[in-house]
């Protein structure tokens, strides 16, 4: 007897489990409305109510209200939200039906990728992408949108280009974990800021996406079940035995796509953010304004490896060595802004001051500076303002 409520308990399993995450969250989009609506609700009524509590009735109004709050919200739901959020499902199923029909499929992912980024991955592909697909499997044994939304490579594009191209030491650095993270463990989530950071690089993993759907489409390719997470383990492990080179080519042609188009634009954005090269830019204008020989910027960059010159408060004060004296000729002072923070060991420099002196000058200058800076409002508008007659005049 054990052993056939066992057997008839794996039968059931086997029937629900591979669509559960489809039953669960097909009531993503309607929660997604009703949390910040309830949330909303109780704002209201505290600030309604804000001044007119009786004192030591605070709790029991609280409790009460909230409790009342989301009983009548229930109702709603049920009432309202659950059949408008069943229709809005059936126009956006018709949509994509129409899109298929019409080979327009590649197209979806200038929606998909947008919403994932803003965190909205999961409704996609479990409350819209996963009904549609569940019900196409059971005629045709697979599914193209099971593929739409947790294909790994349009996001590992993105963090490839970061990988080899940010000028940002700590994203650069943070970038190699995230790959591993992102393709093996399946967490999309962790390239989202790495777009968010740059909205401009978000094009990537639409063009991205939209290469490797056209190349499903055009292979018949598809998967027996959703991918969850969205892993290339669980890519593959969803993926027909004659399907796994087309997946593989796809998820390529998405990772080289991706990464072709955002590595230039993580190149440009990254301007002038590194250390070296901010250093490198303060020694230049003291140069080009005739204070310094042009030795004298290796020794800026030369006592930047001995001792940092980050003073704290978003300020670093680069100069160069001792030995480099004799290249100074004339005491002279620069200013740079970093409104993104220039990496300086574990802080972050808004404001880099390059300064020079003629014998013991470069510690009036140092004293100057310091002088400066003591005002906080000061201190904030330097690392924002573009008025230089107002910077010249506190620093004279």
């Amino acid at each position: 007897m054990k052993n056939k409520v066992q057997k008839f308990g794996k039968f059931l399993s086997e029937m629900v489990m591979p669509n559960i995450g489809a039953l669960i969250a097909f009531g993503f989009l309607a929660a997604m409305i009703m949390g910040p609506l309830a949330g909303f609700c109780i704002k209201k009524f505290d600030q309604l109510m804000d001044g007119h509590m009786p004192v030591g009735f605070e709790m029991l109004i609280n409790n009460f209200s909230a409790g009342i709050i989301g009983m009548l919200l229930a109702i709603l739901g049920y009432v309202v939200v659950g059949p408008v959020m069943s229709g809005i499902l059936t126009v956006l199923a018709a949509g994509v039906n129409i899109l298929v029909s019409h080979s327009l499929l590649p197209l979806v992912t200038i929606f998909i990728e947008p919403a994932k980024v803003l965190f909205l991955n999961n409704a996609i592909n479990h409350g819209i992408f996963t009904p549609l697909a569940t019900a196409q499997a059971a005629e045709a044994g697979k599914s193209i949108m099971y593929m739409l939304e947790p294909n790994p490579g349009p996001g590992l594009g993105v963090l490839l280009a970061y990988m080899f191209f940010c000028k940002d030491k700590k994203t650069k650095q943070s970038a190699p974990g995230a790959v591993i993270i992102h393709v093996l463990g399946g967490i999309h989530e962790i390239y989202f800021p790495y777009i968010l950071m740059n909205p401009l690089v978000i094009i990537a993993p639409i063009v991205g996406n939209m290469a490797a759907v056209f190349w499903f489409n055009l292979t018949d390719c598809g998967l027996v079940g959703p991918a969850s997470p969205g892993s290339i383990i669980a890519y593959l492990m969803m993926t027909p035995g004659p399907d796994i080179w087309k997946v593989l080519v796809g998820v390529a042609i998405a990772t080289g796509i991706s990464f072709g188009i955002a590595s230039p634009i993580v190149k440009i954005a990254g301007g002038k953010n590194s250390l070296e090269e901010a250093i490198q830019a303060a020694g230049e204008l003291l140069h080009q304004l005739g204070y310094v020989d042009e030795t004298y910027v290796d020794a800026m960059q030369e006592r930047e490896k001995l001792i940092t010159t980050y003073m704290g408060m978003g300020v670093a004060i680069p100069h160069g060595t001792s030995q480099a004296k004799g290249t100074v000729k004339k005491t002279g002072i620069v200013f740079l802004q970093y409104p993104q923070g220039v990496d300086f060991g574990d802080e972050k420099a808004q404001l880099v001051f390059g300064i020079a002196g003629i014998g013991e000058e470069h510690l009036d200058l140092l004293a100057k500076i310091c002088e400066v800076l003591e005002d906080e409002e000061v201190l904030e508008k330097m690392k924002t303002t573009d008025d230089i007659d107002w910077i010249m005049e506190r620093l004279s």
